[in-house]
């Protein structure tokens, strides 16, 4: 944490250094920490006399970013989110041709994002639209 290096090897890190594999000595654990400080989850690090272990949380889950109050979100949920970026309202059909998913599973996830109060139906039947909370 301190920024400090010692290779194991001084041979395959210079190597390594020549072929841009790595940019500086000491850099990689301060830099995944940075990675992680908007995250739900940090990297743990555990330490010995003679080495060390870095667990790091998996950033491709859908609750990575989540704040610890805000409702967790499953993968298809996040990704329902992301259209709002591009666009003020969808409808369902646009949930099916983007999660490529059936009718049946894209009004599962529109109603569970509703419950999360994430999402709001307006209209109802088969001209419903929704917009982001």
């Amino acid at each position: 944490m301190l920024g400090l290096s010692a290779p194991r090897n001084i041979n395959l890190a210079n190597v390594f250094y020549r072929l841009h594999l790595i940019e500086a000595y000491g850099t990689g654990i301060q830099r995944i920490f940075r990675s992680y400080a908007k995250c739900a989850k940090m990297p743990k690090l555990q330490a010995t006399g003679n080495a060390f272990k870095i667990t790091l949380p998996n950033r491709n889950t859908s609750n990575h970013y989540a704040h610890i109050n805000s409702p967790s979100l499953t993968v298809n949920e996040e990704k329902v989110i992301y259209l709002f970026d591009r666009q003020e309202e969808i409808v369902r059909k646009d949930v099916e041709t983007a999660l490529a998913v059936s009718q049946a599973m894209a009004v599962r996830i529109l109603r569970s994002l509703s419950d999360k109060q994430t999402i709001r139906a307006i209209g109802g039947g088969k001209k419903t639209r929704y917009v982001k909370l």
